[in-house]
Formats: C-alpha cells, structure tokens, sequence
C-alpha cells in the first residue's frame, strides 16, 4: 500500500484509503490519461481535495521547492510539472527513435554527469 501512496502522490492523486481505493483510483487516472491524450489540456487532477502536507510531499518527491509556498502555489506548480511531463511524452511519442540513447540513460549515468559537469552543488 505504501507503493500506491507513492504513485497517487506522484500523480496528485488522494493517498488516503485502503489499497483496493488507491488501486481505483490510480486505474481511473491512468484510464482518463488514456482517453483523453497524454497531450491534452482537460486532464483532471485530485489536488484541490489534497491536504496540504499531501501536497507538499508529491511536490518533494517531483523535487519541487515547497517552502513558503500556500495551497494554491502548491496546486499551480504540480500542475505547471504535470504539463511538462505530457509536453516531453508526447515529444518523445513524436520522436521515438531521434537521440534513444540519452533516453534510455541510467539514474547513475545521469548522476555521474551532474557530478562530473557541476550542475548540482548538492551533488559536490
């Protein structure tokens, strides 16, 4: 169930419940996702009906800066990530094969980059 939690926070989604709700409700959002185009505008989230430490904690694990910021703020910048996911997806969908080396890149190559170019001070 822990898992489950993981992923409806991810995806703004209510983690309260018992595993068979949050597997519902993670079903609903991958079926609406389907049908309605990753690209599409009318995507319904679950993040007004979020607490706001729900929503703090799916922002940290998108590492979304959360401090100082109110409900609202919390709900625009998921929001503004879950556009830029669909944006880079259907680029992707559009490109499969252009550059599918750097798509396919491990965590650790990733991280070894960062460390290695400097982009990250917490990675020093």
């Amino acid at each position: 169930a822990g898992e489950l939690k993981i992923l409806c926070k991810e995806y703004g989604l209510k983690v309260s419940g018992k595993k068979a709700e949050l597997q519902q409700r993670l079903r609903g959002h991958f079926q609406l996702m389907a049908s309605s185009g990753s690209g599409s505008d009318s995507v319904i989230d679950d993040y007004k009906s979020m607490t706001v430490q729900d929503l703090r904690d799916a922002c940290k694990a998108r590492s979304i800066e959360t401090k100082g910021k109110k409900k609202n703020d919390l709900i625009k910048d998921l929001r503004d990530d879950d556009s830029f996911a669909r944006e880079i997806s259907a680029e992707i969908m559009k490109n499969p094969q252009k550059d599918s080396s750097a798509t396919y890149r491990t965590i650790s190559e990733l991280l070894e980059e960062a460390v290695d170019t400097g982009e990250n001070d917490a990675l020093k």
